[in-house]
């Protein structure tokens, strides 16, 4: 299951960070570049993360952009307070988050509701935070297909995701 080891370290104390289909890590010697991700995510229902917050007070995930163009993007509404967003507890467990590919707010604006066919070309995934200065551990970040309302097979993304997390976590063994 999930233990944290490879997870994503991040500082809540950012406004936010960006995944990229572009992105690459540099091991001193070695860079590595990920770039074959499917960017069409409109067959896929689900978007669901595994968050940690290890510091002592609450942060928020204010949202999740998903960018469609340089200045366009989408929202995805959190399936558990049916928001674009959801607070993590500061109590060291990993918490599961799902947000629905079929609930997207426009630019963020709740009343301009849309579906994942707008999500034919994502270039960006960036997570919006707010809050008290914390580690936050991202891990098992998927978009998932629509089967039924059933999580379905996993899109590319988890391959090319896991990749960098490994990566990071090399990266960060050398440094230690």
């Amino acid at each position: 299951m999930i233990k944290g080891g490879g997870a994503l370290r991040i500082c809540s104390q950012k406004p936010f960070f960006t995944l990229s289909p572009n992105i690459s890590a540099r091991d001193g010697l070695k860079t590595v570049v990920f770039d074959n991700v499917d960017p069409n995510w409109s067959d896929y229902g689900e978007l669901r993360l595994q968050v940690k917050n290890c510091g002592k007070a609450p942060v928020r995930l204010n949202e999740i952009r998903l960018y469609t163009g340089e200045l366009r993007f989408f929202t995805p509404v959190c399936s558990e307070t049916g928001l674009s967003g959801v607070t993590v507890p500061a109590d060291g467990a990993w918490h599961l988050i799902r947000f629905d590919l079929n609930r997207l707010q426009k630019m963020g604006v709740a009343a301009v509701q849309k579906t994942n066919g707008e999500l034919k070309k994502v270039t960006n995934v960036q997570f919006r935070w707010e809050g008290a200065n914390s580690t936050l551990l991202l891990d098992d970040i998927r978009v998932l297909a629509e089967e039924n309302g059933q999580s379905g097979t996993a899109l590319r993304l988890i391959d090319w995701i896991k990749a960098v997390f490994a990566a990071l976590r090399d990266m960060l063994q050398c440094l230690i």
